[in-house]
């Protein structure tokens, strides 16, 4: 079914095209019973098929890229902040968590500098694995 589940073949993830979310590999039926139940009590055969056929990387062996990259297909583009300073990939969509970063691990304060950008951002996983990565 795959009107419900899209699979990225670059990361062999299960993405819902629903929520626009990656799903973690050990999570795809329970957030489809779950969040899904209409559908699921329609197809939730046919869509258990879909799942089964798929080759899923384990959450826990999946890599977020580090490299600004184009948009993954199917995944919420959100805008949200970056941390500039070299060697840093540290992202996120709320710009006071970016500021005390930069605050605490880069020792800013107001009377230097901004230290953190706009950029798009994505993430594989949802809640609670969120680690964002940028893309153009």
């Amino acid at each position: 079914m795959a009107s419900y589940i899209l699979y990225n073949e670059e990361f062999k993830l299960a993405i819902c095209r629903t929520c626009k979310v990656g799903l973690p590999s050990e999570n795809v039926i329970r957030h489809m019973r779950h969040f899904h139940r209409e559908s699921w009590k329609e197809h939730g055969k046919e869509i258990k098929q879909h799942i089964d056929s798929l080759i899923l990387t384990p959450r826990a062996n999946l890599v977020k890229p580090e490299e600004i990259r184009e948009p993954i297909n199917g995944i919420e583009v959100k805008i949200g902040w970056y941390c500039g300073v070299e060697g840093c990939s540290v992202a996120s969509v709320s710009e006071k968590y970016l500021k005390d970063h930069c605050r605490r691990e880069h020792g800013w304060s107001v009377a230097k500098e901004k230290t953190w950008f706009t950029c798009h951002l994505q993430t594989l996983l949802g809640h609670p694995y969120i680690k964002y990565l940028y893309c153009d």
